[in-house]
């Protein structure tokens, strides 16, 4: 029994890496013929990564074709060779995940020391899966303006997809229902919220990013929750040469006009930073070992740093509300009745009260319980008696106040590729969260250190960290 448990989980774990590798790779597909159109099997296919060198081989089959699954996202070169040709050697080619490029070879009469070599990218129309999708490739992702940096903000620049503020959604779908994979798992913390949620979504750095792509109808079938679309983020990979990216965003309050309705003086202070860092390469150890064309390292860290003080209009009890007086002579027909409880009666059938005098009720009618409450002085006195404005309930816009807001988000993402041999290969990836973020306080609290601001009622602080693991192999031959 434990023996049968063991092999179902252990056959469990192998789909699960073998779904996560099939939608974060390429594969390479086609036939190979003679000059008279006949095919050949038995022909050597070796496909290699320019980058890392990693290379996958296969054969072609009884009918031509070969099949090479498993190809990470990057620039390959393919050769193709059998006994009596010529080798056919293609570079150029870029490959992307989960798309079945097809190439067809045809080889010419030769000596195998001859070679014909064509240069030329995988064909523009993919004819082997139906899948409808648009690739943002990281050459467009580093030159495009994101805003804050956020990954999931790729959606606005993708054909087929409605945008409503932060959220996406896809053929009419709820934003919910939008999938989010970073190679291949999941980086929807909650199946509730839309990706573009900060706190319950994984946040990728830009620059660690190989490509994105979004399905929007005919997903593959290795790729789940997809009912309302996918966004499907592919990390790079390290490279036989060293390569890092730094860059920084910044804001200053010099820097920060006020908005042209805004009322009060921007003299409140504000910083932002949005900055990321990426390093990778080859594993070098010296004298110990050397990883060049086996082992590879990525490393990318993010930052969103900010810290602000808006102007905001508020809300607060007057001076005469706070002493019980609801009377409003500023507005239109003054305030309305209020009618003292105590003198609730009932006169001829039909239950009546009188009116406190004035509309004020008295201050020894107040309950100790709301006297001791308003002696703490929980709202900052009216300030802003010009842009205020009365009706029969009281006051709105009387106080010109500032909200505080502090927002310190960290994002780190690692990786690892292996290549064992042509025919076993592995990568570990770990992206790691970490937010912190003091919410929005009431505008009714004053900037001035001493105690004379309302209490913080509305003030919160949220963290949240998010971690997310993929890892996949192939041990299988190339068919």
């Amino acid at each position: 029994m434990n023996t049968l448990l063991r092999t179902a989980l252990l056959l469990a774990l192998i789909t699960a890496c073998a779904m996560g590798q099939a939608a974060r790779t390429g594969t390479l597909v086609g036939t190979v013929t003679d000059s008279s159109g006949a095919v050949i099997p038995a022909a050597q296919v070796t496909v290699k990564n320019v980058d890392t060198a990693f290379v996958s081989k296969g054969e072609t089959n009884a009918e031509g074709g070969y099949y090479i699954p498993f190809l990470a996202v990057g620039s390959y070169e393919l050769k193709v060779e059998a006994a009596g040709f010529k080798a056919f050697v293609q570079t150029g080619i870029q490959l992307r995940a989960a798309e079945v490029p097809r190439i067809d070879v045809r080889l010419d009469v030769g000596a195998a020391t001859e070679s014909v070599q064509v240069t030329g990218g995988a064909p523009l129309l993919e004819t082997e899966t139906s899948q409808v999708s648009q690739t943002v490739e990281h050459q467009t992702i580093e030159q495009l303006p994101i805003m804050q940096m956020k990954a999931q903000r790729l959606l606005y620049y993708v054909e087929g997809l409605q945008i409503r503020g932060a959220d996406a959604s896809v053929v009419g779908q709820a934003s919910s229902a939008l999938g989010f994979t970073l190679d291949g798992v999941s980086a929807k913390t909650s199946v509730r919220d839309g990706i573009g949620d900060t706190n319950t979504s994984v946040q990728p750095a830009l620059d660690a990013l190989a490509e994105a792509k979004v399905y929007t109808t005919g997903a593959p079938a290795e790729i789940g929750h997809a009912s309302g679309g996918m966004l499907s983020m592919t990390f790079r990979s390290g490279a036989n040469d060293l390569h890092g990216s730094l860059e920084d965003r910044w804001t200053n309050a010099p820097l920060t006009h006020r908005g042209y309705l805004e009322q009060g003086k921007r003299t409140n202070p504000i910083t932002f930073h949005q900055g990321q860092a990426t390093f990778s390469g080859p594993v070098v150890i010296p004298k110990l070992y050397n990883g060049r064309n086996r082992t590879f390292f990525l490393f990318a860290y993010g930052r969103h740093h900010e810290k602000t003080d808006e102007p905001q209009t508020a809300t607060v009890p007057d001076a005469n509300m706070l002493n019980g007086d609801f009377s409003f002579p500023q507005a239109s027909g003054g305030g309305y009745p209020i009618y003292d409880p105590k003198s609730m009666r009932q006169v001829n059938g039909t239950w009546t009260a009188d009116i406190f005098p004035n509309f004020a009720i008295p201050k020894s009618r107040f309950d100790p319980v709301a006297t001791n409450f308003l002696a703490l002085n929980p709202w900052s006195a009216a300030n802003n008696p010009g842009g205020a404005t009365y009706s029969r309930t009281g006051p709105t816009n009387n106080y010109l106040g500032y909200t505080i807001y502090r927002a310190y988000r960290s994002r780190y993402d690692s990786k690892i590729d292996q290549q064992i041999n042509s025919k076993n290969k592995f990568f570990a990836r770990n992206s790691w969260n970490r937010h912190r973020q003091l919410g929005r306080i009431s505008a009714g609290r004053t900037r001035s250190t001493s105690r004379t601001g309302p209490l913080p009622i509305t003030t919160r602080l949220a963290r949240c960290c998010s971690t997310k693991c993929g890892l996949a192999s192939r041990v299988a031959s190339p068919k």
